[in-house]
């Protein structure tokens, strides 16, 4: 989780993007057969401060990352 010291981690759009790229809702049918929620956030429901703006889960969108990783000159071979 300590990830930000990696140098394109500690870009936000790398991480963004990251977050954009994962099909949350397919890996909890596919893996959990529905039975788990996708959150935005590490902490679960319940957790002091956490609310349904700040742990709604991000969108999957590809193109949105493959964006977000242009913008930060996001380098592979890191």
């Amino acid at each position: 989780a300590d990830n930000i010291w990696h140098p394109e981690l500690k870009k936000k759009e790398v991480r963004m993007a990251l977050a954009h790229a994962i099909d949350c809702q397919e890996i909890v049918e596919t893996l959990y057969e529905g039975r788990m929620e996708c959150f935005g956030n590490v902490s679960q429901p319940g957790t002091l401060g956490l609310n349904a703006e700040n742990s709604k889960p991000y969108e999957y969108n590809p193109e949105l990352s493959r964006r977000l990783l242009e913008q930060a000159g996001y380098d592979p071979g890191k």
